[in-house]
């Protein structure tokens, strides 16, 4: 009798993702398409928007990489049907042993699309509880092919069975990692920016996409209090986004237009922000942010929502990094709290930098992806 060895070849995998400009979902799908084992599978990359012209970063290290980039150019919910048609083509061309999406749109456009090709195993991600409720429904509806659906947190798995209604056979948890070498690298080549001045402070930064979620609308109409105590008080902020200009009139309507530092989007934020003595992260809802992990990473004290990832992110640590999310005014108190003693701060870094190398790593993320791909083919 002759025994055929089974095929040695890498397997199609394809990553579905809405973008590629630079994020927390963004960064994940780059480092499962270059780190994933090449012997076992071959990535592609596609994306629903057209490829990226500003914070190109991961964009670029995918070219790098030669990992296979695709974009379906859809700029609006009118390409609905002709990135729908896109994606057939690629999914028809490269026969993908597995298709991982990522984000509303590209689970919805994967979930339809994959109608038409019923024995290509589909892998859902969804990253953030989103509370906008005419989502979670549709989201449903277009995963319920899907054999896993991962959630980022345990908190956003309790979301979609709750009150998704998802069946809980299919639900899995991955959490985000982090890349410590990477944020070591950046600390300890610290770059002081403009406006800085050692005489000042404290100095209290933040990492993030300007947009509601962000929740920092609410910071900055506390920030007058903080700076009743604090009358030195700077806040550094790291990001872009569609706030930016009306984040930036709320704080000169409140006459702060001296201590709040608006950095842009910084592709290296740690190394502008290592003056700081606190990071914060005042976030209305999440997932599991990487801002979060990475600012843990650091070994600064955070202060932060007590919303979905952030409880079972900084765990069983100091209680002045937890704040009620219904009262923004605990967030301001809990910054006092942090900022008013070096000891506090000290030991609240030290758990979180520990916390953050045990449990996050980039290397346990990788492994956890390749055990539920390896579980649908």
């Amino acid at each position: 009798m002759t025994v055929v060895a089974p095929s040695s070849e890498p397997r199609n995998v394809m990553l579905v993702t809405t973008e590629l400009r630079a994020g927390g979902t963004e960064r994940c799908v780059t480092e499962l398409a270059t780190r994933l084992d090449p012997e076992k599978y071959n990535c592609e990359v596609v994306c629903l928007a057209p490829f990226p012209t500003e914070r190109m970063q991961f964009y670029e290290r995918l070219r790098e990489q030669q990992v296979s980039l695709s974009s379906l150019n859809a700029r609006s919910a009118f390409d609905f049907f002709r990135a729908k048609r896109r994606l057939a083509q690629r999914i028809q061309s490269q026969n993908p042993a597995a298709v991982l999406s990522f984000l509303f749109h590209a689970n919805v456009l994967t979930g339809a699309t994959l109608k038409k090709f019923p024995r290509v195993p589909h892998v859902g991600n969804i990253r953030v509880a989103d509370p906008r409720r005419w989502r979670l429904p549709l989201e449903r509806r277009s995963l319920q092919r899907a054999r896993n659906v991962i959630c980022v947190s345990h908190s956003v798995r309790d979301y979609c069975q709750f009150k998704g209604h998802y069946p809980e056979n299919r639900l899995s948890v991955i959490p985000n990692g982090v890349d410590h070498t990477a944020i070591e690298t950046q600390i300890r080549h610290p770059v002081r920016p403009e406006g800085f001045r050692e005489s000042s402070g404290p100095h209290v930064g933040f990492v993030g996409r300007l947009d509601s979620q962000k929740g920092l609308d609410r910071l900055i109409a506390y920030w007058p209090k903080l700076r009743g105590q604090f009358p030195n008080a700077s806040l550094w902020i790291a990001g872009d986004g569609p706030q930016a200009k009306s984040l930036a009139g709320q704080g000169k309507a409140l006459g702060l237009e001296a201590c709040i530092h608006w950095l842009g989007w910084r592709d290296q934020p740690w190394a502008l922000l290592e003056h700081c003595d606190a990071f914060v992260f005042p976030s209305k809802w999440e997932g599991m942010s990487n801002a979060l992990l990475e600012g843990m990473a650091t070994g600064k004290a955070i202060v932060a929502n007590m919303i979905e990832g952030v409880s079972e992110v900084l765990g069983p640590g100091p209680a002045c990094q937890l704040a009620e999310v219904r009262q923004p005014e605990t967030l301001v108190a809990n910054l006092c709290q942090v900022l008013q003693d070096p000891e506090v701060r000290s030991r609240c870094g030290h758990f979180n930098r520990d916390r953050v190398l045990r449990n996050y790593s980039i290397e346990g993320m990788v492994g956890r992806f390749e055990s539920a791909i390896e579980g649908v083919i």
